[in-house]
């Protein structure tokens, strides 16, 4: 069992690699859609160095893909990666793992969550197209995950900790239907191409109904727009309110007409409070031990854990992995 986590700063990557973390994961500016949690080319290479005296390998995620024509550009990308040391790529896309792949016959390949494969079939056709190991859907259970490492010849990989979306993660087009936009320097839409998830599935929706016009059709006033549909618009902009902002009466979410879309938590680690309900204790359950036979790699998406709880995921999936 290999733990993988990730690491934005030399800070981070002491910390997640003093917790166990056999790999780290940190996306390259200019090519990853999270740019603001990206590190550049010279950072990357103080990473490896010090990657390297630990034994640890650094993976680096290429999961903004090239717009036509541009392919040439995202491949001298990988190009200075692996020139600064990094010791495998993380990619979304068939295509360009078959393209890297014949370029480079022996790289590391992680075949992302923005794939979400949900068969052993969809499995077999990422793993045929050159990639070293898949990552799962959360939503698939023990069954199906034993199936597809029977059925595939590839590594497998599996979130240990996250939430399963409605969605489903990495398929969702949820954020780019809703709007595309540039703001706050990143583009909210199609996080394929450049844009970043806008959350806009944790917020709550209110829906507006059909009224009848004057001429016996139906319509809805939405602001300011005519749809003959029943709607539903975001709350709040399609962002969850924020410490400090003001909730008027209609953002309200006591609304009768409101509906908010439900998450199942999805974990192979149990939480603890110590007395005081301040510090957390993490400590594994039998689902991970059900799962350790198939997958080959356990990732941790820090999400909205603070630094301190995503230190101790690894810490307790080190411990389970030495057998303590």
């Amino acid at each position: 069992m290999h733990i993988i986590a990730p690491a934005r700063s030399i800070t981070m990557l002491s910390r997640v690699i003093k917790a166990g973390a056999d790999m780290v994961y940190v996306g390259l500016k200019g090519y990853c859609r999270k740019e603001k949690e990206s590190i550049d080319l010279d950072t990357l290479t103080t990473f490896c160095k010090i990657a390297e005296d630990n034994n640890v390998r650094v993976i680096v995620a290429f999961n903004k893909l090239p717009r036509i024509g541009l392919t040439w550009k995202f491949i001298r990308g990988v190009e200075k990666a692996l020139s600064a040391g990094a010791n495998g790529i993380i990619l979304n896309d068939t295509g360009l793992i078959n393209l890297i792949r014949k370029k480079y016959p022996h790289l590391y390949i992680m075949a992302s969550i923005g794939m979400s494969p949900l068969n052993w079939r969809e499995v077999r056709f990422i793993a045929d197209s050159g990639a070293s190991t898949v990552l799962l859907s959360e939503f698939l259970e023990l069954d199906e995950i034993r199936e597809i490492k029977d059925k595939c010849d590839v590594g497998l990989e599996l979130f240990a900790m996250g939430l399963r979306e409605f969605g489903y993660t990495g398929k969702c087009i949820l954020s780019s239907y809703h709007r595309q936009i540039y703001r706050d320097n990143l583009i909210v839409g199609s996080a394929k191409r450049g844009g970043t998830c806008s959350d806009i599935c944790r917020t709550g929706f209110r829906l507006y109904g059909r009224r009848k016009t004057e001429v016996g059709g139906q319509r809805s006033e939405v602001r300011g727009q005519i749809c003959r549909r029943d709607v539903l618009i975001p709350i709040n902009g399609g962002r969850m309110p924020e410490d400090g902002d003001r909730i008027t009466d209609t953002d309200s979410r006591q609304d009768s007409n409101e509906i908010n879309l439900r998450f199942q938590p999805f974990s192979v680690l149990e939480r603890d409070l110590n007395l005081t309900g301040e510090t957390q204790f993490f400590h594994t359950n039998d689902k991970l031990r059900d799962l350790l036979p198939y997958i080959d790699i356990f990732k941790i998406w820090q999400g909205f854990l603070k630094d301190e709880e995503l230190y101790g995921i690894i810490e307790a999936m080190r411990e389970m992995r030495n057998g303590k």
